[in-house]
């Protein structure tokens, strides 16, 4: 299952991903989706996204997550903490 927002990058998603039978791709707002169980995810979020998909992950039981990070988001990530 991928979810995309955009509802034109999700059209031209579906054209590809057409005839790909383990491949449904929604529009919608993945952090707002009545979700089916699964077990590994593969993302790209974008920048404002990424703290709240990251939290959102590690409050499921996944196998696997491979998410492709911006710098700046990674570097916070991995970030000592202050005090």
């Amino acid at each position: 299952m991928q979810f995309e927002k955009d509802w034109q990058v999700a059209e031209v998603l579906r054209e590809q991903t057409k005839g790909i039978s383990n491949v449904t791709v929604v529009e919608g707002d993945v952090l707002k989706a009545t979700m089916p169980n699964f077990n590994k995810v593969i993302a790209i979020p974008p920048y404002y996204l990424s703290s709240h998909l990251t939290t959102w992950l590690l409050e499921r039981k996944i196998e696997c997550a491979v998410l492709i990070l911006q710098k700046e988001f990674a570097l916070r990530l991995v970030a000592s903490v202050k005090q």
